[in-house]
């Protein structure tokens, strides 16, 4: 590029020529517009970041438009398949950063309402990094673990990046915290006693508390359960189930990313895979049966059919979950004259499962004491027997109802 201040005239004058050159940024995307903002190296470490997704987070109000449109990514003036080509870039490659206005997103094909962002890598890099960070709370638990291996490659117009990262983050259990039982809950482990439908568990009970009794507990003795005098003062039991709760599910994460770079004569050809698999386990409390017991059994001294609501002992509710995700983009970029083109593809696969384990099935309850004229299926077809089976609360009998 050549200006003149003066004009040009011949040798006898004593005119100077002023020769100004200028050489085209590498990768740079700025046209004749004058771009929003241009970080250079030292202006990216001012940020305070480590990775190229924390540089699109602190630019984030500069680099979204007034639309509000996120913006469109470009690597050294090219367009890539997916956000993974940066992401797999060690945050040391890069060199210098463009934020392009709304209009210049329509000069490189993009919708004028989003601004464009464009990164510049160095000419040459070569890198071998191990990165690993850890973190706890002061209290309540759910520590982090974090551990990251990444070995890049620039070569002028070749490039290959390899990350391996695992990610686990621990669980946090109700009893962490200061989580008191619910009241409103009836269920616990030693069992209490309701009426089906609400209301006064017995008259006869009513007349010995001299109220109207809702809600007893189960006594613990097999000899006091049947007394109803037993059930005049029981009260409420409650269990803590903050032990087999978790408030946040423990998590592992396992993920690999790879990106290939390589010019093909007048062909840009880049190459993307990533692949990532979670696992998650956490549990729901223990698992509660509402059991009906018939009016005239022994074991207790109604003369209702009630309501026995219980924590079954040791069967906790378990969910686990695995979710597997599979990303492969390829982009080829060239130009014909002045005219530029591109070409991407993407295939993205995602597979989540999740298992869980309700509780009992109903046919693991069996009736302890029945009438032999009342037995007719061969499931129940055993000797009638009567009692609780343990002293912790009164066995299943029949299930109705299952509640988690």
């Amino acid at each position: 590029m050549t200006q003149s201040d003066t004009p040009i005239s011949d040798s006898s004058d004593n005119s100077t020529d002023i020769i100004v050159r200028g050489r085209h940024v590498r990768g740079s995307a700025v046209g004749s517009i004058e771009p929003i903002a241009v970080l250079d190296e030292n202006a990216l470490k001012g940020l305070g970041v480590t990775t190229i997704k924390d540089v699109l987070a602190r630019l984030k109000g500069i680099a979204t438009s007034a639309a509000g449109g996120d913006p469109a990514l470009l690597l050294n003036g090219r367009r890539v398949s997916g956000v993974e080509d940066l992401y797999s870039l060690p945050f040391e490659a890069i060199e210098r950063t463009e934020i392009l206005s709304e209009q210049d997103a329509a000069r490189l094909g993009f919708p004028s309402t989003v601004r464009v962002m464009n990164f510049i890598t160095k000419k040459h890099f070569r890198a071998l990094s191990v990165h690993e960070t850890a973190g706890t709370t002061t209290e309540g638990g759910g520590g982090t673990h974090y551990a990251e291996v990444n070995a890049t490659r620039i070569n002028d117009g070749r490039r290959l990046s390899l990350t391996g990262s695992y990610t686990h983050q621990d669980n946090i259990l109700q009893s962490s915290w200061s989580i008191l039982p619910d009241p409103a809950v009836p269920f616990a482990l030693q069992g209490n006693v309701t009426r089906i439908g609400g209301g006064s568990i017995d008259p006869a009970l009513d007349a010995r508390a001299g109220r109207a009794v809702t809600l007893a507990a189960v006594p613990p003795d097999a000899q006091a359960r049947r007394n109803l005098s037993s059930y005049a003062a029981a009260g409420q039991a409650m269990t803590d189930i903050g032990p087999y709760r978790t408030l946040q599910a423990r998590t592992d994460q396992l993920r690999f990313d790879g990106t290939l770079a390589v010019p093909i004569k007048t062909i840009d050809l880049s190459f993307n895979l990533s692949a990532q698999q979670n696992w998650t386990a956490g549990s729901n409390g223990l698992a509660a049966a509402a059991i009906t017991v018939p009016a005239g059994l022994p074991a207790l001294p109604f003369t209702t059919p009630v309501l026995v609501n219980r924590y079954l002992p040791g069967i906790i509710l378990r969910q686990q979950g695995q979710a597997s995700m599979l990303h492969g983009g390829v982009t080829a970029q060239g130009g014909v004259g002045r005219w530029a083109w591109n070409a991407s593809a993407r295939y993205d696969r995602v597979v989540n499962q999740a298992y869980w384990r309700p509780g009992c099935r109903p046919t693991r309850f069996r009736r302890q004491s029945q009438p032999a004229a009342t037995r007719s299926s061969r499931s129940d077809r055993q000797r009638p027997r009567s009692g609780w089976s343990n002293a912790a609360g009164p066995a299943p009998i029949r299930s109705r109802r299952m509640a988690a």
